[in-house]
């Protein structure tokens, strides 16, 4: 099932359980590896010939900064104004019903992914699966890595956390169908024992990358809105049986009132790339907010299945991948 994380510009392709919502709280991080890490002069910001100490002891150490007790340059982090900026990001979310995966690659402190995650975090985000693993030593659960999933040391290691790992959620970028191809048999090689969550990357015509170019819907044919009647107002089975001959309709109508002839393998080829769109047109109607009626989310999940079933029945990413080619 197609899912549509609320505020974000990504499509998640696996299904999100209905008892999973997106706001699920994830749980605080492992930080007492950190407290009891020894600390020496060979750590940038400590004093030359300190005797070695563990990191909960550091305030015994009485150094003050403004006494130049420690070597400049420093970075300061002031514990009042982070939180405070920390909750002023949580009242903001809160407010635009908004959910946030915050980058940790910055500053790579699981005591600030873990301020992060009380605030309200929905996952934190990575660029690099060795940023993962540090994420992963220090219990984050949810993770986000704004890249795609390459390599096999790299795709094995995220499939060994989540086999032994039941609630270790886990999301990755695509922006090609080769990219999914290449993906999926690498964790069949690695025996994955549940679906990975993978987000499609949209691009823009022209662009370096997108999985799905939003430029297909002003580039081509006029077809468009013809096909997404045919994809979305009707049961799915009532589509497959009559899509064909609802588009010849519309076609012989259209040469009928003097438009423009359009070849049949043309419009078809045009349908299947116009099931695409449908993803487009399904954002302003799948994102809502938190306290939606249950009767919209209804019909978004039914909505979403149409979706979801014209664009696996019409093959549009193999159609697409070929319009790219001509």
């Amino acid at each position: 099932m197609l899912r549509f994380p609320r505020s974000s510009g990504f499509i998640l392709i696996c299904p999100v359980p209905k008892e999973k919502k997106m706001s699920q709280q994830i749980p605080s991080l492992a930080l007492k590896p950190i407290h009891e890490m020894m600390l020496n002069d060979s750590i940038k910001g400590i004093p030359g010939g300190v005797e070695p100490f563990p990191l909960r002891e550091i305030s015994k150490q009485g150094w003050n900064v403004l006494r130049e007790d420690l070597p400049l340059p420093l970075m300061v982090l002031k514990q009042d104004a982070l939180r405070h900026n920390s909750e002023l990001m949580q009242h903001y979310l809160q407010r635009c019903n908004l959910f946030l995966a915050p980058h940790g690659k910055t500053h790579m402190a699981p005591q600030l992914f873990d301020l992060q995650i009380a605030a309200g975090a929905w996952a934190i985000t990575a660029a690099t699966v060795s940023q993962i693993q540090i994420y992963r030593r220090f219990g984050v659960q949810r993770i986000l890595m704004a890249n795609q999933l390459f390599g096999r040391q790299n795709v094995l290691y995220i499939v060994e956390e989540i086999n032994r790992d039941p609630k270790f959620e886990f999301y990755c970028l695509m922006d090609s169908a080769d990219g999914v191809r290449y993906l999926a048999k690498m964790l069949r090689q690695c025996k994955l024992s549940r679906p990975i969550k993978v987000l499609l990357e949209a691009g823009f015509h022209g662009g370096r990358t997108g999985f799905l170019d939003w430029g297909v819907i002003n580039v081509t044919t006029p077809l468009r809105d013809a096909s997404y009647f045919v994809n979305m107002a009707m049961q799915v089975e009532d589509r497959r049986t009559h899509e064909e001959d609802l588009l010849r309709h519309y076609l012989d109508a259209r040469r009928a009132l003097g438009g423009e002839p359009i070849g049949w393998d043309e419009a078809w080829q045009a349908h299947r790339l116009h099931a695409l769109y449908c993803v487009v047109a399904a954002c302003s109607i799948v994102t809502f907010p938190t306290d939606a009626p249950e009767r919209r989310r209804i019909f978004a999940d039914a909505f979403l299945a149409r979706v979801e079933a014209a664009i696996e029945d019409l093959e549009s990413l193999d159609a697409l991948g070929a319009a790219r080619e001509a």
